[in-house]
């Protein structure tokens, strides 16, 4: 199944290693409800199945990542949300007990700024 291979699963996406790119943190999310993937370790880039095919094969036309898709599937394939007959396992592992205000922690904000993201943002 698709999720051995995730890092980390959560109720409706898995997040993986990055498949175009060199990564140590798994910053690559598919959800799993909406069909779709955002890689927050490329500047949030992201999108349907077809166009992680384009990202990763960028001479590709439309025709050519569509074919890509059903030659590895072996058949051809719908774009539409398709329903999971294999429940998608769930560890609660963690839980999360007390937050508290995020602040202006210096460690926090650079580490946030090599993500490419802002304070402002994470508190969101």
């Amino acid at each position: 199944m698709i999720w051995d291979l995730a890092t980390k699963i959560r109720v409706n996406c898995c997040f993986y290693a990055s498949p175009y790119r060199n990564e140590i943190t798994p910053a690559f999310k598919v959800n799993l409800e909406k069909n779709i993937w955002v890689d927050f370790g490329d500047g949030n880039a992201g999108g349907t199945l077809i166009d992680l095919v384009l990202k990763m094969n960028p001479s590709f036309g439309i025709s050519e990542a569509i074919k890509k898709v059903a030659d590895i599937l072996g058949h051809s394939f719908s774009l539409h949300q398709q329903n999971l007959s294999t429940p998608i396992p769930t560890h609660n592992k963690i839980s999360i007990l007390k937050t508290k205000p995020l602040g202006n922690n210096q460690a926090i904000t650079e580490y946030l700024h090599s993500r490419g993201k802002t304070l402002d943002t994470a508190r969101d």
